[in-house]
């Protein structure tokens, strides 16, 4: 009888885990967000920014991301530059990083990437709250020095999931 009950359990726990939802971190045209301009191409929605270095970002209504592990993020570029990278760094109200998920050599067609919850390094800070509260897009060389450079992208959906 025990072996039956973990069994359906387990299964339980896999099917649950088929369906989970994601959640939205940040949606162009449904999150409000400033600085950039809400964009459609394709059919598909997404917020057209100008990254200036380091120091572009915009605030999101917060969102609790806790147990999340893995992050969603899509855009594409109006100029190719298989030499650059562009971050789509998801922190707390702290300037904290939660996630940064990075699409290595920008395309003019839309690229989706996944990440990882950030971990320690030595030159970020990790967010003590998991609570998203801003986006802090960049665009930068894709190798050391990871020199930032001033371009415009299109962010499209950003979610986070838990697995």
């Amino acid at each position: 009888m025990k072996k039956i009950s973990v069994l359906i359990v387990a299964m339980m726990m896999f099917v649950g885990s088929i369906f989970a939802e994601d959640i939205v971190v940040f949606e162009p045209g449904v999150t409000p967000a400033k600085g950039g301009q809400v964009v459609e191409v394709d059919g598909e929605t997404y917020f057209k920014i100008k990254c200036f270095g380091y120091d572009t970002s915009f605030k999101i209504p917060e969102v609790d991301l806790n147990g999340c592990t893995e992050f969603e993020a899509s855009g594409y570029v109006e100029k190719e530059n298989l030499k650059y990278q562009v971050v789509f760094s998801i922190k707390d109200a702290s300037w904290g990083d939660i996630s940064n998920p990075t699409i290595k050599g920008l395309k003019v067609e839309k690229q989706t990437v996944t990440a990882e919850h950030e971990i320690q390094q030595s030159w970020n800070k990790l967010s003590k709250t998991d609570i998203a509260a801003m986006i802090q897009p960049m665009v930068q060389d894709a190798k050391e020095p990871f020199n930032p450079h001033n371009y415009t992208i299109y962010i499209g959906k950003i979610v986070a999931r838990k697995k």
